[in-house]
C-alpha cells in the first residue's frame, strides 16, 4: 500500500542507455563474433549493421 512505499520520483520515468566506444582496432577484432552472435539471436538489422561497418 501507499502507506509502505515511496511516491514516484523522476527515476520511475527514466530509462538507461549504455553507450560503448571501441577503436578501430578493437572493432576489427571483435566484429566477426558480434555479427555471429546477433545472427543466433535473431538481431539481423544489428547484423546487417555490423556488416556495413566491417565492409565499409
Amino acid at each position: 500500500t501507499a502507506r509502505f512505499t515511496n511516491g514516484l520520483s523522476v527515476n520511475d520515468f527514466m530509462t538507461r542507455h549504455s553507450v560503448i566506444h571501441l577503436s578501430q582496432k578493437t572493432f576489427n577484432e571483435v566484429a566477426e563474433s558480434a555479427e555471429h552472435i546477433a545472427h543466433i539471436e535473431s538481431l539481423f538489422n544489428h547484423e546487417k549493421s555490423i556488416h556495413v561497418r566491417r565492409k565499409g
